[in-house]
């Protein structure tokens, strides 16, 4: 799975046998067919609710119960190449 922004191109190994919240991390998410990773953890505020931090900051965090969530899959490692201009 890669993300590619002006700056750089981020490429994401990804485990699709994990669909559901085992612990903090960096997921990929699915909302109505539109893919996107974010960091999850318990929330500090409600232990009942999943903190959601988007991982392009274009997005604004938020909290949410985890049967809410459609998690696609929890990424396993990462890289990125920064574009030169």
């Amino acid at each position: 799975f890669q993300i590619t922004t002006n700056k750089c191109t981020v490429t994401n190994i990804i485990n699709i046998n994990i669909n559901s919240y085992e612990q903090p991390g960096l997921y990929l998410l699915n909302d109505k067919n539109i893919y996107f990773m974010a960091y999850l953890e318990i929330s500090e505020r409600d232990n009942k609710k999943i903190s959601v931090k988007p991982y392009l900051q274009t997005f604004s965090p938020f909290h949410i119960i985890e049967e809410a969530l459609t998690i696609s899959a929890r990424v396993i490692w990462q890289c990125s190449k920064v574009i030169l201009k």
